[in-house]
């Protein structure tokens, strides 16, 4: 299961956006739910430091009444210390964990709840583009 519990945030997803291949060769990625205020597009200011992609939501999403920041989408990130030695990797560099939050790249696609990532990812191999 994803951190994603309320299926109403995935029904209006479209699209993903990666930023800058900044995904490619990583064993997860954290996952988080943005409050934004607007259904698409990406301000770099408001984005979270390290955040590597986003949903955009269609025009039918409707956002939370009261709030500037209406719209509930997926983000994705990685922490500044997430793969140095001794975080979620062993002395030979190699992932062995992962934080709760954390996702398998790959399995990231609008729509659709990604797969957490967990020890059994470690020992497939890792694709050369950073996402779905």
């Amino acid at each position: 299961m994803s951190i994603v519990t309320d299926p109403a945030i995935l029904r209006h997803e479209v699209r993903i956006v990666w930023i800058d291949g900044a995904a490619v060769g990583r064993p997860f990625l954290r996952e988080c739910v943005a409050r934004t205020a607007r259904r698409t597009g990406g301000s770099v200011r408001s984005m979270r430091p390290g955040t590597v992609a986003y949903a955009e939501l269609g025009p039918t999403a409707r956002g939370s009444r009261g709030s500037w920041r209406p719209f509930e989408r997926r983000t994705w990130y990685s922490a500044e210390h997430d793969f140095t030695p001794g975080a979620y990797t062993d002395a030979d560099g190699l992932t062995r964990d992962a934080p709760i939050e954390g996702v398998i790249p790959e399995t990231i696609a609008p729509g659709r709840e990604s797969m957490p990532a967990g020890p059994e990812l470690w020992e497939r191999p890792r694709s050369a583009k950073g996402g779905a």
